[in-house]
């Protein structure tokens, strides 16, 4: 029998790490103009992004961006870094650095993980 726990961890560490970078974003003296809430659109998107999430890849470093969306990062080294941005709209945009090579592009945010984003981040893990 599987463990459930090991299922729903992911899950809970990745909203964890989005609420801590919620509370520092909050914590620093920003631009009174960008206004980031567990209400607003950005957050909704980001935690829909985050249960799309799937348990078989590394978890990302979350962060705020200075522009109030949420930003995940994936990174293997120099020239390997996946990078997903969410806000408030309905689309992520996503940008890939493979040894030197390129990617970016924008997508519907679904409840499914992206294929693509997923498949760029299976290319920066180690082998």
């Amino acid at each position: 029998m599987t463990n459930p726990q090991k299922f729903i961890a992911p899950y809970t560490e990745l909203k964890r790490s989005l609420r801590n970078a919620f509370i520092s974003y909050l914590d620093d003296d920003n631009d009174a103009d960008v206004r980031i809430s567990s209400e607003n659109a950005t957050s909704k998107n980001a935690k829909r992004f985050i249960n799309s999430f799937p348990s078989t890849l590394p978890m990302p470093e979350i962060c705020i961006e200075e522009d109030g969306e949420v930003s995940f990062d994936w990174m293997n080294g120099k020239g390997r870094h996946v990078s997903v941005s969410v806000g408030p709209g309905p689309y992520l945009r996503y940008a890939a650095l493979i040894n030197g090579d390129s990617y970016h592009a924008r997508e519907l945010l679904t409840e499914n993980f992206s294929s693509t984003i997923h498949l760029y981040i299976s290319k920066i893990l180690p082998k």
